[in-house]
């Protein structure tokens, strides 16, 4: 052995090893990998991973490691990829789409663009990146027009991959803004996605918020169960679980919440799920803390900003409201849904009148906007203003007939339509007419009675008229108060409106409704007294003290 000798058998070693440890992975190694991916066993998946420098393997790390919150090793391991295969745009759109979930759009379309133009094996994904990188950035028109290529390819291709057909459901889920029954093509490209390929997991969470957006809370249970009996980990199955027990009002929201996070704890749709749950807690500490988590993920985070906004709205943050407003329309100016997320928190603190202006704002900025037209009609009618708030809500369903909330509502105005209207200085009272006769002496002098002693006991009278609806069915005073069946209180006050069961609506002895209205009124003085900013433990236990005085 010569002294030379060595460093020649130490490059040959090292350049052996690089040949093995960057070899093609087999395919039998890929589907082990995908099963492991798929069956919540990331680590597994990952290490089976790392190491290879075959396109399909590498594109499974980046989005195995994005999957669980790795981004930044997502990312180096698509660049470390295309730093190996110089001009290869074969990881293109997975390194788009990380970095467009951490808030580099600009780099974010680069990549997109080089897959879609170049030719890779998922560039029809790409194109759909770009086109919601349009829309995200309030470039409706353009994006419109992208993504009605995507019927054209659909129409025209004798045969699609399982990610090609979800990237087509996807475009025409989006043209459904324009057209509500693209809606049924959208689900129909997405059965086929999962037709062609029964473990794209992805495709079956779509359809679950497919569903889900059309209040189709069942079958978007169905799907989301579905994937979870496959990975019990996944965090999109888990964030959708979540999002439809807060549709439903459930306490298992946070729950599902914080297990989506388990598996990545630094999803951005996750944690702003859960701050809007903190939120609706009156716990804005916490909802802060989880929208600054998500915004040190991606800073321009649509939905994290708005329910920063909403936040410093709620608790009288004027600057870090500015602030926040300022920073959403910087990345889109269309952005409606900054308004319609602030009309939803304030229902939730019962600021109806507010709800209302910021619900105008939304269908101002954007008429397409059928939550802003929902929420504005529905929310109008609390305020009493009966006549704006069907035509709104006309509308919304007009726009999306989907909306279980607009359509029992107009549903319901045509009941009222059948009630006798009776009136005095200070109310209205809207009364079925089966039960006018009998009911209406009884509820004016109860109502008038409340009114004189609250008045003079807290030297505040309402603006009147205050209406008061009297419902003999009580699926009418549910859909009322919240647009669907189901409630289980007796009585609402919106302020202005005051609503309630009839006393036929339950059963002989089950509640006394004269309490009830009495209790409902007291609501009515509190809320205009504090301008609907008093909390809502202490008014509930005033309104149970006024009615029992």
């Amino acid at each position: 052995m010569t002294s030379g000798s060595l460093p020649g058998r130490a490059f040959l070693a090292a350049a052996v090893w690089l040949a093995v440890a960057l070899a093609p992975a087999s395919a039998q190694d890929l589907a082990a990998a995908h099963s492991a991916a798929a069956a919540g066993e990331y680590d597994a998946a990952i290490r089976q991973l790392r190491g290879a420098d075959d396109a399909p393997h590498v594109r499974l790390l980046v989005r195995t490691l994005a999957e669980v919150g790795r981004y930044d090793e997502a990312i180096a391991a698509a660049r470390q990829y295309e730093g190996r295969h110089p001009g290869s745009v074969a990881v293109a759109n997975v390194l788009g789409e990380v970095l467009a979930a951490t808030g580099d759009a600009t780099a974010a379309a680069r990549a997109f663009e080089r897959a879609a133009m170049g030719g890779a094996d998922d560039s029809l994904d790409a194109r759909y990146n770009l086109a919601r990188g349009h829309l995200d950035a309030g470039r409706t028109d353009r994006a419109r027009e992208e993504l009605e290529a995507f019927i054209d390819t659909y129409n025209r291709a004798e045969r699609l991959s399982s990610e090609e057909l979800a990237a087509v459901a996807g475009a025409v889920r989006l043209l459904a803004v324009w057209d509500w029954r693209l809606s049924r093509d959208a689900l129909r490209a997405y059965d086929e996605a999962i037709a062609a390929d029964p473990g794209n997991l992805e495709a079956r969470v779509l359809v679950g918020d497919l569903f889900l957006e059309k209040y189709q809370g069942t079958e978007a249970i169905e799907s989301y169960e579905a994937v979870l009996e496959r990975n019990p980990r996944h965090p999109g199955a888990l964030l959708g679980l979540a999002r439809q027990r807060r549709f439903a009002g459930s306490a298992e929201a946070m729950g599902f919440a914080d297990r989506a996070l388990e598996t990545n704890s630094r999803s951005v749709d996750a944690l702003v799920l859960r701050a809007m749950l903190w939120v609706e807690l009156e716990d804005p500490d916490r909802a802060q803390a989880d929208v600054q988590r998500a915004l040190t993920v991606n800073p321009r985070a649509l939905n994290a900003l708005t329910l920063a906004a909403g936040v410093a709205f709620l608790t009288g943050d004027t600057e870090g409201f500015g602030r926040s407003r300022q920073a959403v329309f910087a990345v889109n100016p269309r952005y409606a849904a900054f308004y319609t997320t602030l009309a939803e928190l304030s229902v939730r603190r019962r600021l109806y009148r507010e709800a209302v202006d910021f619900a105008e704002q939304a269908v101002a900025l954007d008429s397409l906007s059928w939550s802003g037209h929902q929420l504005l009609g529905i929310n109008r009618l609390r305020i009493g203003s009966m006549d704006d708030g069907r035509a709104s809500l006309e509308r919304a369903f007009e726009g999306n007939p989907y909306d279980l909330w607009a359509m029992n509502t107009l549903d319901l105005l045509d009941t009222l339509e059948t009630y006798r209207v009776e009136r005095s200085p200070r109310f209205v009272y809207a009364i079925d007419g089966k039960e006018a006769d009998l009911l209406a002496p009884y509820v004016s002098t109860v109502a008038e009675e409340a009114y004189d002693r609250m008045a003079a006991r807290y030297g505040y009278r309402p603006e009147p008229p205050v209406r008061v609806e009297i419902f003999p069915d009580h699926q009418d005073f549910s859909v009322r108060t919240v647009g669907l069946a189901g409630l289980g209180a007796l009585g609402v006050s919106f302020g202005p409106v005051v609503a309630m069961d009839s006393p036929s609506a339950r059963g002989a002895g089950e509640f006394h409704w004269a309490a009830t209205l009495w209790h409902e009124i007291a609501h009515t003085f509190h809320l205009g007294l504090s301008a609907h900013r008093v909390p809502r433990w202490f008014t509930e236990g005033l309104a149970v003290f006024e009615e029992r005085r």
